[in-house]
């Protein structure tokens, strides 16, 4: 893969990483308020999980491009 598309891919990756970031957060905060309301987070909490499980690809993915690219020639 060229440069410039590891590059873009690159930036694409972090944007996602942002936005998962931006996800757990809400989705955190969420979960914590339910249970403080004493009501059922249990939906809110797989939900919290998933969006994790996703965010460690999305982390990964930002990684092995980041990785890709310091190999690349300058």
């Amino acid at each position: 893969m060229d440069r410039a598309t590891l590059e873009l891919r690159l930036r694409a990756a972090k944007a996602h990483v942002a936005l998962g970031d931006d996800h757990i957060d809400r989705q955190r905060e969420l979960v914590s308020a339910l249970k403080k309301d004493g009501k059922d987070a249990t939906a809110a909490q797989t939900l919290l999980n998933t969006f994790r499980g996703l965010q460690e690809i999305h982390v990964a993915n930002m990684l092995r491009l980041t990785d890709e690219l310091t190999k690349l020639p300058k």
